[in-house]
């Protein structure tokens, strides 16, 4: 009997110090969030640990990242601000984009069979298609040489001897401009003044019956 009375006081006692107790309950929740932050870092170490010597977790991932990266060629970087998608920005070729409807047209009165017509459309749009894309896997290697060949010499004859040429063609001209200035300020402003103040002085008879 006296071993059950122990055992009930102990288990009511329990329940009393649990209420009564001073210390709060946060300090345990708060025990139990540090042990959660120190995991973390336990497992940064033991991976650390792992690590053969002279390497870090940094390291490796930076490996990684150069191994899915590829390495730029030539034409990757030269070609990197190109817009494959609209070729033409600046639409200097907007009169050759034509399509089946602005070339082919039937009208109501006289139309063929509906299997023609698409079948002409496809032969239409396809021919213009590939013949295009095969006719320039062609010549657009050899016109794109020739044509940076000519731009590049007119840009050298513009840089190195078109803007100096005409530099000192305007250089020679403000020159003659000024002295050209002088000389009919000095030679032909005196005579029309002079021809204004006869215009404006009492006119002759002839010339007032005339008026």
């Amino acid at each position: 009997m006296m071993e059950s009375g122990r055992d009930k006081t102990s288990m009511k006692g329990s329940q009393t110090n649990i209420a009564e107790s001073t210390q709060p309950l946060l300090e345990t929740v708060s025990g139990v969030g540090d042990v959660q932050k120190e995991m973390p870092e336990k497992e940064g170490i033991e991976i650390e640990s792992s690590l053969p010597k002279g390497s870090s977790i940094k390291d490796i991932t930076d490996h990684e990242d150069g191994e899915r990266r590829r390495p730029l060629t030539c034409i990757d970087t030269f070609t990197r601000s190109m817009n494959l998608l609209d070729r033409d920005c600046n639409h200097i070729n907007d009169h050759i984009n034509v399509v089946f409807e602005e070339i082919l047209a039937e009208p109501r009165s006289n139309q063929s069979f509906d299997q023609v017509w698409r079948f002409a459309y496809v032969l239409f749009a396809g021919t213009k298609f590939w013949a295009y894309r095969v006719l320039a896997a062609a010549c657009a290697v050899p016109c794109g040489l020739m044509w940076g060949i000519i731009f590049s010499l007119l840009t050298l004859a513009s840089v190195w001897v078109i803007t100096p040429a005409m530099k000192v063609v305007e250089v020679l001209l403000h020159v003659i401009i000024r002295v050209w200035g002088g000389a009919v300020r000095a030679i032909l402003d005196p005579v029309f003044q002079s021809a204004s103040i006869l215009v404006n002085t009492k006119k002759p008879p002839y010339i007032q019956e005339i008026v």
